[in-house]
């Protein structure tokens, strides 16, 4: 078995594109690209910014290959994926792949086109760019740039892919090679690198089959009338052999045949050999310099008849022509004038006129335009951008040959640009001739960086030699002048044979030795040589010339025919016109020549070489030997006997010969003068089809808008049958009695429903309405239409019928579409159901005997919405910051109806209760929990204590009962229950004095106490340690005891009546794990004995508190795990601290004994509740309810958590205290 082992030094690398959908295309291309694959693959996608980009994870799921997101200066290996990394640009250079930030200035960025640009300028025509699916346009500037360079250019076909805006936008260039489904397209591009003829061997073969060649460009020319005859040869064989490779053909015969089977291939060769590569303000300082030199100077030569022309050759698809057409403007509007430009622009591709007529161009060309010039030049449409009607009006696009069709006259500017490098240099010259006479003299020519104006050099004088910016500084004479005149003395004359394209190529040495030879045969042989062109006139003779000629006795000639004797010039110009006839070498044998005395015998050979193949223009080699025997195969002619009879007749022939010519150079004049004549007839005609076709273009674009506006009118007359039918489903479903009347109160359209309010009939509209009777009762239609009509005001008020049924009559005034009014609608609603209950709800107001009444919030709900579209986020913060606030909410409270039990709760009668205010400044916290709630969009149940000022001026206490609607209520007619507490108040004040009055009994007997106790104490210690008997002893130890209990007692007490005072401390930043420490230390020693280990592990370690509390709580927690330990163990407690949302958390976790919640949760933080059962363990069951009703107190909590054998743990939330 032998395996083939391929060069992975010889790889490809190929760009990708994409952008929408390019996840789904990409896999299907990576899964149809074989694993053993050399070539390398760069994918440049769309990527977001703002997330990491999985693609590399997603798309190893479809191949072996390696896949790498591009690292800066990272070398490209062979059969690897590389991806473009999020917020970045790339570029490939020397091999390696280099990252840039993307700019944060443009609102466009064009990745796709960055870097294949770079892709192009790096392999050249190796290079290889795909695009799949996407949007917008990203990518065809860059392909542009690839198929300038000779690359190869493949897209997704648009009907297969998810988006397809860039694929559309890649063909419409007519640069594409291949289009297909993404699936196919590995296929075909391995096909196309791994073509057994590919490369250098496809281009010899083409080079090798001169004849399959002419015959395809004979067909190419046959099916679109364009000649590429004339192209230089090894364009056209690279693009041939290209195409070779991308249809699989072995031979150029091969593709003869393709090309004969399928006529769009045909289509696609020619746009390749056309290069149609262009773009805007192509060579950047090339634009500068035309406008900061080149058309100031123009207008400044022009300033009288103030008109430009410009003509731009082998214009393409517009670009260059539209950025002259920018810049003129530009330079006009600076210096504030107004002149009449006309830039011709010709092409021979019908495809890139229709392009450049229309001016749409895709939203890559921001990447070549200014942004200023993008707002100003063009209109966006959709994502293309449109050059504006006035930049379009001074262009006139035209079909035009400049090889074959006259050329336009009297310019005062041309561009030809990157057109010459494509085309022979014979043709060239004679283009150059062409724009020489075309230019105005001092007019400019602009060309290509790497062309030239070639034997012009001295008509052009060069102005700019880096951005080849010439200027023609002698006008021509006529059509077609004779290059030869203006061309440099040490300049060789390119010439060509019958045979062929004569292409020397030897070295100077070669050269050298030739005209060494030459000159020895001439010298040894007795040779004579001249060249003369086709009017006879010398340019070059070689050997001893002046043997035979004779120069005129007056005045001077380089004609050879006026240098020699009468008869050997008849000779000569009948052999050179044989010569012409048989395109071959002609001799003519013994013609007799006298001069002086000495008659010559001569042998005379013309061979003849054509200098230009499109006028058919020979120059002639003439060669005379004395009796020289001739070794080469040519026609001869029999020599004639010519006597003096004959001669002289000669001579008249020649005379008249030479009358006619000079006849006949009159009328080639005067047919010149008429050419030039045609020729301005012919742009004032191209003027006029281009108005002409600017007309049509208007009139095409008004048929188009009244289409749109027709098809617009169709649509809406569709949506208001479709309205009518809607309105008029209405009318008959809804049980609304309506009538709609005009200015003038007549009838314009009714419901079915009106017939319970009038008896009106169809054929009653536009009859007035007051002229028709009602059923309703105190109905003032007419006054009240009218009074709506003036003030514009709607107007509503219930009213009965004859059969008592109530409704509510609405007018409204009837607001057309341009907001004038235009009559009245006017509605009568059923409300008699609402009219019942409303009655019953009356009823039920009035004799229930729970005080209620009604209240209006609707200013307070203005207020509150209008500090929340302040921004003001926490009510109670605000209310804090702002108490006029509340005072404000307070006065703009309404109260309405009272019920009889309210009236008589408040002590006031019906007169007095408008006006009254239920709110009270000592009642401040109530209300503004009220206005808290109404703050948090309202829709709960509440209750709330009131201090009420009646009108006697005394005052009650209530409790009142509402429901504030949700926020999107007006807040009016809420109504409020009460409950009146006054009595109980005034008992819960006496309580609260009495409870004051024993808390200060209780303080100051602690206190009181305090003092014998202590004595006591002391007393009893002066007898500690005497000789007591054992009867007094076991008195002393009962006194001990009884006053160490009374001690404690007290403490106790004091504890309690600590917690229950008004005044507190200042809160203050607190650190916790300071205050643990300090705890702990103090501890220590029963820790010690309890064999305890303390674990602090705090997330929060500051708190604003009040330091007493913070204490209280550590050291009741610490001391509470301490006694209830668990014997069998040691003692663990754990404390932890964290924050959760605005709370602080505090655990206090030990492995003690438990407790069964079942049996004692509900009693372990009251007051001198135990919980051992044996009575060891020290304590009165005080500390938990102290540690609880100070957190209480501060509005904070308290929760426990145990098990019974398993520990308990304490769960403290506090909130900083500000």
């Amino acid at each position: 078995m032998v395996v083939e082992v391929r060069d992975r030094s010889n790889f490809n690398i190929i760009g990708i594109g994409t952008s929408a959908g390019g996840l789904e295309a990409l896999k299907i291309f990576i899964d149809n690209v074989p694993s053993d694959c050399i070539h390398s693959f760069v994918i440049i996608q769309h990527l977001s910014p703002d997330y990491k980009s999985l693609m590399k994870d997603l798309l190893a799921k479809n191949t072996t290959l390696p896949i790498f997101e591009v690292v800066d200066g990272v070398t490209i290996e062979a059969g690897s994926v590389y991806l473009i990394p999020p917020k970045k640009n790339m570029t490939i250079k020397d091999g390696k792949l280099h990252l840039m930030d993307k700019p944060q200035e443009h609102d466009l960025n064009l990745p796709i086109d960055i870097f294949f640009n770079s892709l192009a300028l790096e392999k050249k025509e190796n290079a290889i760019g795909i695009i799949l699916t996407g949007t917008g346009s990203d990518g065809t500037r860059g392909f542009r740039t690839l198929k300038e360079e000779g690359g190869m250019l493949m897209v997704q076909s648009p009907e297969t892919a998810k988006f397809d805006g860039m694929p559309y936008s890649a063909i419409s260039t007519g640069l594409v090679d291949l289009v297909l489904p993404v699936e196919q397209l590995p296929g075909e591009l391995l096909n196309f690198l791994d073509h057994p003829k590919g490369g250098t061997d496809t281009e010899m073969l083409v080079w090798n089959d001169e004849g399959s060649l002419m015959k395809i460009l004979m067909h190419i020319k046959s099916c679109t009338d364009l000649d590429f005859t004339l192209y230089k040869r090894p364009t056209l064989v690279r693009r041939l052999a290209r195409r070779l490779t991308i249809c699989k053909c072995m031979t150029l015969k091969d593709y003869l045949n393709f090309l004969y089977e399928t006529p769009q291939e045909v289509q696609i060769i020619y746009r390749e050999f056309l290069i149609g590569v262009t773009r805007f303000f192509r060579d950047q300082n090339v634009w500068e310099q035309v406008e900061n030199e080149i058309v100031p100077k123009l207008i400044s030569q022009n300033s009288e008849t103030k008109a430009l022309k410009i003509w731009s050759i082998a214009c393409s698809t517009g670009e260059e022509v539209y950025s002259i057409a920018i810049v003129i403007r530009e330079v006009l509007e600076k210096a504030n004038l107004k002149f009449n430009v006309k830039i011709f622009a010709t092409d021979i591709d019908n495809e890139s006129l229709e392009i450049a007529g229309k001016g749409i161009y895709p939203e890559s060309i921001i990447a070549d335009v200014s942004i200023n010039r993008i707002q100003k030049y063009f209109v966006k449409k959709d994502d293309k951008y449109q050059i504006r009607e006035e930049i379009r009006r001074m262009v006139i696009f035209s079909h035009h040959n400049i090889v074959s069709d006259p050329p336009l006259n009297k310019m005062d500017m041309i561009f030809c640009r990157n057109m010459l490098i494509y085309i022979q240099p014979i043709v060239q010259k004679k283009i150059m001739g062409y724009i020489h006479f075309s230019l105005n003299l001092n007019g400019y020519l602009v060309m290509g960086s790497s062309e030239t104006v070639g034997d012009l050099s001295t008509v052009f004088v060069e102005i700019d030699r880096k951005n080849k910016i010439y200027r023609n500084s002698v006008q021509a004479r006529s059509l077609g002048g004779d290059l030869l005149k203006y061309t440099d003395s040490n300049k060789q004359l390119s010439i060509k044979t019958p045979l062929g394209w004569h292409n020397s190529r030897k070295t100077n040495i070669q050269q050298k030795m030739t005209e060494a030879l030459n000159l020895l045969l001439l010298e040894h042989l007795g040779i004579t040589a001249v060249f003369v062109d086709d009017n006879y006139d010398i340019i070059h003779a070689l050997g001893d010339f002046k043997k035979y000629i004779e120069f005129p006795d007056s005045g001077f000639s380089i004609n050879l025919l006026k240098m020699v004797p009468d008869n050997v010039s008849a000779i000569i110009a009948a052999s050179c016109r044989k010569s012409i006839q048989d395109t071959s070498v002609l001799i003519k044998k013994k013609a007799t020549y006298f001069k002086g005395t000495t008659k010559f015998s001569l042998n005379i050979i013309v061979k003849p070489y054509l200098v230009e193949a499109v006028t058919g223009k020979f120059s002639y080699l003439i060669t005379f030997l004395e009796e020289s025997k001739v070794n080469v195969e040519s026609s001869e002619i029999p020599m004639e006997s010519i006597d003096i009879l004959t001669a002289n007749r000669i001579l008249e022939l020649e005379e008249e010969l030479l009358e006619s010519r000079e006849n006949l150079q009159l009328t080639v004049e005067e047919v010149e003068t008429s050419n030039e004549e045609l020729q301005a007839t012919n742009e004032e005609l191209l003027a006029s089809n281009e108005e002409l076709q600017s007309t049509n273009e208007e009139l095409q674009s008004v048929n188009e808008e009244l289409h749109t506006v027709n098809a617009e009118h169709s649509f809406k007359i569709d949506e208001l049958n479709s309205l009518n039918a809607d309105i008029d489903n209405l009318f008959k479903s809804i049980e609304i009695g309506t009538v709609f009347l005009d200015n003038d109160l007549r009838i314009r359209k009714f419901t079915p429903e009106i017939k319970y309010h009038f008896n009106l009939l169809e054929k009653d509209i536009d009859c007035p309405i007051e002229i028709f009777s009602t059923y309703l009762s105190n109905a003032n239609i007419k006054e009240d239409s009218l009074n709506v009509l003036r003030t514009g005001i709607h107007f509503e008020k219930e009213i009965q019928n004859n059969e008592g049924i109530w409704f509510l009559q609405r007018i409204l005034p009837f607001i057309d579409n341009y907001g004038e009014t235009k009559g009245v609608v006017i509605s009568f609603v059923d409300i008699t159901k609402t009219k019942i209950a409303e009655l019953q709800y009356r009823n039920i107001f009035n004799l229930t005997a729970l005080p209620l009444w009604e209240e209006d919030f609707s200013g307070v709900k203005k207020q509150i919405d209008a500090i929340k579209e302040s921004g003001v986020e926490d009510f109670i913060e605000y209310a804090q910051e702002n108490p006029e606030f509340i005072s404000k909410c307070a006065s703009l409270i309404r109260v309405g109806d009272l019920n009889p039990a309210a009236k008589k709760l408040m002590n006031i009668d019906t007169k007095a209760q408008n006006g009254f205010s239920f709110r009270d400044e000592s009642m401040v916290a109530c209300f503004t929990k009220e206005l808290e709630v109404i703050f948090n969009g309202g829709g709960i149940y509440m209750s709330a204590q009131r201090k009420v000022t009646l009108n006697d001026g005394g005052s009650k206490v209530i409790i009142i009962y509402v429901k504030f609607p949700p926020a999107t209520n007006n807040y009016r007619n809420i109504i409020v229950s009460a409950v009146d507490i006054t009595e109980l108040q005034i008992a819960k004040n006496d309580l609260e004095k009495v409870n004051n009055e024993l808390k200060q009994f209780a303080y100051l007997a602690t206190h009181d106490l305090r003092a014998p106790l202590t004595n006591l104490i002391g007393l009893t210690s002066l007898f500690e340690g005497d000789n007591l008997t054992e009867e007094d002893a076991f008195i002393f130890d009962k006194i001990k005891q009884s006053t160490t209990r009374l001690n404690e007692t007290l403490d106790d007490l004091i504890k309690l009546i600590t917690i229950t005072k008004d005044e507190l401390e200042e809160p203050f930043k607190i650190n916790l794990v300071k205050e643990v420490e300090q705890t702990q230390e103090a501890l220590q020693a029963i820790l010690d004995l309890a064999n305890g280990k303390v674990n602090v592990n705090l997330q929060v370690t500051e708190i604003v508190y009040i330091r007493s509390i913070i204490k209280s709580i550590v050291q009741n927690m610490m001391t509470n795990a301490v006694k209830y330990k668990d014997p069998s163990r040691s003692l663990v407690i754990d404390i932890t601290s964290l924050q959760v949302d605005d709370f602080i958390v505090i655990s206090f976790k030990d492995n003690g004994r438990g407790m069964d919640m079942t049996k004692h949760g509900n009693a372990i933080f009251k007051l001198y509740k135990r919980f051992d059962t044996d009575g060891e363990i020290e304590g009165k069951g005080i500390g938990l309810y102290i540690v609880k009703a100070q957190l209480e107190r501060m509005g904070h909590s308290i929760s426990v958590v145990s098990e019974e054998g398993v520990g308990t743990e304490f769960i403290i939330k506090l909130k900083n205290l500000k």
